[in-house]
This record gives structure tokens, C-alpha cells and sequence, in this order.
């Protein structure tokens, strides 16, 4: 997975004379609070996903546990949860079996989530993949019928289970 150069992302807005920041403003990206009130209401369920976005194999252990610890934590305290959910941003990809478990009981969470798609994980059922549904040329059922096709694939050459080091 790779992240954004966001000083170059920047810099381009500001070749081409865009306000990024007023945009932010009159658009925002995120959920607010509110929202979130709103979901929790609805019968939504949330979780964290770290404090600022990182790639977790670009850190050291000792940050993903920061990253997962404190964004969890925040979480249920400001909306009162009664459960722990962590979800990887970019996925769990590189993170041997042991950083893995270390995050889940220093978090102590119930469940994470990773982003390989419909497949098995070993680490199931507290660490689930989740399928991404980001995909800019189709709509959501055509990106799960790719998933659960991918999927059979998968299951056919005995390939259809995360399996890990360490």
C-alpha cells in the first residue's frame, strides 16, 4: 500500500491555485461528532483507526501500539462505547502474527480489520478482512461480485486463508 506525499499534493494545489484549505472548510471530508451521535442512534456500530492515518508496516512497533492504543481509547471514551474496534488504514499488510496479537491485547480489542477482501483470516475471528469498496470505475455490487469472484479463485487454488510469520 502507499501513502500520499501530501507535501507534494499540497505544492500541486498550490501550482494550480487551489484553496485546499477553504474547500476543507465548506466541505468537509470527515464525520463529525454529530454524525457520529447520529450512526451510534441509528444502530451503526464504529471503531478507530489510528491517530493519524499511518502505514503500520512504515513504523515501529512501539508507534503502532501508540496509534492503535490511543485512537481506541478516544473513541469509547468521547461516544461511551461498550466494545473496542480497530480497523488498519492501508491494512494490516507486513505485521508479523506477534505485533498483531500485541495490538489486539494492548488495545484490548475485540475485533480488527484488515483490507485483503473477501478472504479467511488465521487470526480470525478477531482480526477480519474487510473488502474495500473504493473502486472509482463501478458501483458497490460490482466491486463485491469482483470480491466474492476473486474469492473462488482463491478457494480453487488453495489460496483463500492469510497466513503469517512470526
Amino acid at each position: 500500500a502507499r501513502v500520499p506525499d501530501f507535501r507534494l499534493l499540497y505544492r500541486l494545489a498550490e501550482l494550480l491555485e487551489l484553496d485546499v484549505s477553504g474547500w476543507l472548510l465548506g466541505t468537509p471530508p470527515y464525520l463529525t461528532s454529530g454524525d457520529i451521535q447520529r450512526l451510534l442512534a441509528d444502530g451503526f456500530s464504529i471503531g478507530a483507526h489510528s491517530v493519524d492515518h499511518s502505514l503500520f508496516c512504515g513504523i515501529s512497533p512501539e508507534q503502532a501500539i501508540r496509534q492503535t492504543v490511543e485512537s481506541v481509547d478516544q473513541l469509547v471514551t468521547q461516544f461511551d462505547l461498550a466494545y473496542r474496534v480497530f480497523a488498519f488504514p492501508y491494512g494490516e499488510f507486513q505485521l508479523s502474527r506477534d505485533l498483531l496479537r500485541t495490538l489486539q491485547s494492548a488495545a484490548n480489542v475485540q475485533m480488527m480489520f484488515g483490507t485483503r477482501g473477501v478472504i479467511y483470516d488465521e487470526l480470525e475471528p478477531w482480526l477480519v478482512q474487510r473488502m474495500l469498496a473504493e473502486e472509482p470505475t463501478g458501483d458497490l455490487r460490482h466491486c463485491l461480485k469482483q470480491q466474492l469472484n476473486l474469492q473462488l479463485q482463491r478457494r480453487w487454488c488453495g489460496r483463500n486463508l492469510v497466513k503469517r510469520t512470526g
